[in-house]
């Protein structure tokens, strides 16, 4: 419900695409407002990313994230240029970033006797090793040009779960460890600027709302779903390419934003430790994954993902674009924001009634390709007997901040007319929804000493005629994010989820050590809940880590 916004969506896709990946080899053959404080997260917009931070202080880079339009007499003049930089004082040029070694090691009990074992089992990673650089470059020009490009790069070890509960890892030489190297572009986009009119275009992230842990407005990127809990805030959210413009109207500011093709979400189906089909999944949902991995070499693992997320995606030929709009002014130290898109949601997935009766009569410890016969037949007869698509939808929202002393207040809400969640039996449901945030976060101005408290509703206004996976009709939670220092360097961080409706319970307690550029972390993750519930649903993520951070 909070770092993981979407789990529903993860399981949406999952039977539908590994069925696709089947039918293959069966057959013949895609912020804060000004004057308020930023969310602790980092997020929110940035007004013009023009003034680097202080020399010789290295700290770590904030999201980059188109500013919103401001009078001319507010923005702050470029400082005095560091050593390398450009040489003409009207043009600037900063390179900085990151590198991180992280190491994690499931501590949930996931290995299973000989006589357990079946092909339904899910899989399980019990040891990740993760090696990332991200770099960001921005030059700028005077007041009126600048560009900008962020990239990253990763490689992942992971190291399976053994197969018999009296042995420990399988080894490094054997088939259960794969490694997944990754290039990614993230920004990569160029602003023009004039007293009362910005411009920027390309791929860009664009924060809209408050809110720390889940911001109900923050609408208009995609999102990583595939580590919600150990990945860098810069990688949660992926650039989408836009048009965006910022309006200065004196009294307030307008912005609007064309997305010419729709981005989905990006989380892995299956065999992944966050994968939407997990060990409390259907037991179709199960088999038919493990029947479609049969089929699948272990190294196109992760590239397959993709492939089975969707049977369909939005089209991406102009014809089907997302647009968005947002209205911000203040009065009286109150900033106020309207937001409105008209989008996309989904996945949303749709079994025919005949193929899932099918599925439920199949002995998946001993089936086979040849068991999808009345789906291909199906198919054969123009039917679909599995999808999944995306809906559109309209987006309404607002937020209002304040502070009061070292106090930030914040409330967000937002309307969707359609708003994709998931049932128990992996069956999609659509219905309108509501959703708000009311959060209070007491400020000491120092990014190492704070503490956050948010309360998040949602209500499903249609009733589900199946239970949900992960929400109730009326689902109610509490989040809270503490930050402070122990000693010179040593500090701690507890983060934390806590959901009334349904029950359910996420810590992460962490240890930070700084000197310098570095930064070395030591923590935990501990997941519970009711049946069904975000924490019991991911529950086997229960895990200690390492991290070591090199910021330049």
């Amino acid at each position: 419900m909070m770092w993981y916004p979407r789990p529903t969506l993860l399981a949406a896709a999952s039977a539908v695409a590994l069925f696709r990946l089947s039918l293959a080899h069966a057959a013949p053959p895609p912020a804060g407002s000004a004057g308020i404080a930023a969310p602790a997260s980092g997020e929110g917009d940035v007004v013009e990313t023009i003034d680097p931070d202080a020399p010789n202080q290295p700290v770590e880079p904030p999201v980059v994230e188109a500013p919103p339009a401001v009078p001319s007499a507010q923005r702050r003049a470029p400082p005095a240029q560091p050593p390398g930089a450009a040489s003409s004082p009207s043009e600037h040029f900063e390179l900085h970033g990151w590198a991180r070694q992280s190491l994690e090691v499931g501590l949930s009990k996931q290995a299973l006797s000989a006589s357990e074992m079946d092909r339904t089992s899910v899989p399980y990673d019990q040891l990740v090793a993760r090696s990332q650089l991200f770099m960001r470059a921005r030059y700028s020009r005077a007041r009126w040009f600048e560009a900008n490009v962020s990239g990253a790069v990763s490689y992942s070890l992971l190291e399976t779960a053994p197969a018999h509960a009296d042995s420990t890892f399988n080894g490094f030489n054997g088939g259960s460890v794969r490694g997944v190297v990754e290039p990614q572009l993230y920004e990569a986009y160029v602003g023009l600027f004039s007293p009362h009119l910005d411009v920027r275009i390309g791929q860009q992230r664009l924060a809209w709302g408050n809110a720390d842990f889940l911001s109900p407005n923050d609408v208009m990127n995609a999102r990583d779903l595939r580590d919600p809990f150990l990945s860098e805030k810069e990688l949660r959210h992926i650039p989408t390419l836009m048009l965006r413009a910022d309006w200065d109207l004196g009294f307030a500011t307008l912005q609007g934003v064309v997305e010419p093709a729709y981005t989905p979400d990006r989380y892995d189906v299956y065999g992944s430790n966050w994968a939407g089909v997990q060990p409390d999944a259907p037991v179709w949902a199960r088999g038919l994954s493990n029947l479609a991995a049969r089929s699948l070499d272990p190294t196109l693992q992760e590239p397959a993902q993709r492939l089975l997320a969707a049977t369909r995606y939005p089209k991406s030929n102009f014809t089907a674009p997302v647009l968005g709009g947002r209205l911000s002014w203040s009065v009286a130290g109150l900033d106020v924001n309207y937001y409105y898109q008209y989008g996309f949601d989904g996945p949303l997935i749709e079994v025919d009634p005949s193929f899932a009766e099918s599925l439920a009569s199949v002995d998946w410890n001993n089936a086979g390709l040849v068991d999808l016969q009345p789906g291909l037949a199906a198919i054969d007869a123009g039917k679909r007997p599995l999808s999944v698509s995306f809906i559109r939808r309209h987006h309404i929202g607002m937020d209002l901040a304040r502070t009061i002393g070292p106090v930030a207040l914040r409330l967000d809400g937002a309307y969707q007319s359609k708003r994709v969640f998931m049932r128990r039996d992996f069956v999609g449901f659509v219905s309108p929804s509501i959703q708000g945030v009311l959060s209070a976060e007491y400020q000491t101005g120092d990014k190492d000493k704070l503490a956050l408290l948010e309360v998040v509703y949602t209500h499903v206004i249609d009733t589900p005629a199946v239970p949900l996976l992960i929400y109730e009709r009326d689902t109610v939670g509490v989040a809270a994010d503490v930050r402070w220092p122990l000693w010179r360097a040593l500090g701690f961080e507890l983060r934390g989820l806590f959901g009334i409706r349904p029950r359910t319970a996420i810590v992460q307690p962490e240890l930070n050590l700084k000197h310098q550029s570095w930064v070395v972390s030591l923590g935990g993750l501990w997941l519970d809940g009711e049946a069904y519930s975000l924490g019991r649903y991911f529950r086997r993520n229960i895990e200690a880590y390492a991290k070591v951070k090199l910021l330049f």
